[in-house]
C-alpha cells in the first residue's frame, strides 16, 4: 500500500469534467489470445506465450466518428493483463517465460497510469453503510468495473463500435468463449480490502479462494472492493488485490484454455466530501491563476 494525494486530485477533476467515450460498451472483457507467433521485436517469430490462454481486457474505446473527432471508434481496441511474456535474450524454443510480463509493471495493473487515474473508493450506503466502496462513480474511466465476455461484442455489424473492438488487433481476442467454465481466483490482498458482488455477499473470502463466473460466453460480474470507513484509512490510500483465470470446461480438450497470468486492481480511498471540494476549489482556482497569467 502506499499513499498519494496529488494523483487523487486529478481524480477529482476527472470525475467533475470528464467520462467514458462511449456508454454502449463496458471497460472490462475477459477473452482467449488467438494470435500463433510474436509479431516484430526481439522475439519475432517466437510461439505467442499467451496463445490460447485466458487474458483480461482493458478495453479503449472512442467516440463516433465526426467532424473534428481525432480518434473516433474505428480505433477501438484493447490492453491485455494477465499476459505471458518472454524475457530474456531469445533462444528460440527455450527462450524464458514468466506470468508477471517481465517486472510485473503497469501493463498487468489496472488502473493503468495510476498517477492520473484512479479505481475510488467513496462512502457506500445500504448493504455497504460504514464502508468505502467502488462502484459509487462509474463514468470516469477505470471505474466502471462490470466484467464481459468478447462475446457479447459479437454479431454487431461491421462499422459499429462493437465491432471494431471485437476484431482489433487482427481480430486477436475474438475467439468464441462458448462451451468453457470460467474461474476467477483471488492470489493476494492487501489487509482490510474485501471484495463483494453488488448485493454485498463477500465473494472471495480468503487468498486462494475462487469464484466461478460460468460460461465464458455469458461472463457478466461486477466486483465490489471495499474497506471499512475508519480513521485509520487515509486519504489516497491504495489497496491492491491480485487475480487470475482459469478455465475447468473440457470442450477445447485438456480441460480447456490455458490459464491467464496474473493482473492486479489497484483501488484508492478518496478524502471526506469537505476535503473533496476544498482541494476542487484549489485545483479550480490555480486553472483561473494560470488563465489569467497567460491571458
Amino acid at each position: 500500500m502506499r499513499i498519494r494525494i496529488w494523483g487523487l486530485a486529478i481524480a477529482f477533476v476527472s470525475l467533475a469534467f470528464s467520462g467514458i467515450a462511449q456508454a454502449d460498451l463496458y471497460e472490462y472483457y475477459i477473452g482467449r489470445d488467438v494470435r500463433p507467433t510474436m509479431v516484430g521485436g526481439a522475439y519475432n517469430g517466437l510461439q505467442n506465450p499467451n496463445l490460447n490462454r485466458l487474458t483480461f481486457l482493458y478495453a479503449h474505446t472512442y467516440p463516433a466518428p465526426g467532424p473534428g473527432v481525432v480518434n473516433d471508434w474505428t480505433v477501438n481496441h484493447y490492453h491485455s493483463k494477465g499476459t505471458y511474456s518472454y524475457t530474456g535474450p531469445n533462444t528460440g524454443a527455450t527462450t524464458a517465460v514468466n506470468d508477471f510480463n517481465g517486472t510485473f509493471g503497469v501493463s498487468n495493473i489496472l488502473p493503468e497510469s495510476p498517477a492520473i487515474n484512479d479505481i475510488l473508493l467513496m462512502p457506500g450506503s445500504g448493504v455497504f453503510s460504514g464502508k468505502l466502496v467502488t462502484g459509487i462513480n462509474t463514468s470516469t474511466d477505470f471505474n466502471n468495473l462490470r466484467i464481459r465476455s468478447v462475446d457479447s461484442l459479437a454479431g454487431f455489424p461491421a462499422g459499429s463500435s462493437e465491432n471494431y473492438l471485437h476484431v482489433s488487433s487482427d481480430s486477436r481476442w475474438a475467439g468464441s468463449m462458448a462451451n468453457t467454465n470460467i474461474w476467477m481466483q483471488l492470489v493476494s490482498i492487501d489487509p482490510g480490502l474485501s471484495i463483494h458482488d453488488t448485493s454485498g455477499n463477500l465473494v472471495f473470502p480468503s487468498v486462494g479462494s475462487t469464484l466461478n463466473l460460468g460460461n465464458g460466453s455469458l461472463i457478466d460480474f461486477t466486483p465490489v472492493f471495499a474497506v471499512d470507513h475508519t480513521d485509520s484509512v487515509l486519504p489516497g490510500q491504495n489497496f491492491n488485490a491480485t487475480f487470475r483465470l482459469f478455465d475447468t470446461g473440457s470442450a477445447h480438450g485438456g480441460g480447456g484454455f490455458l490459464d491467464g497470468g496474473r493482473f492486479v486492481f489497484q483501488v484508492t480511498a478518496v478524502p471526506e466530501p469537505t476535503s473533496l471540494g476544498l482541494l476542487g476549489t484549489t485545483l479550480l482556482g490555480l486553472v483561473g491563476w494560470r488563465r489569467r497569467v497567460g491571458a
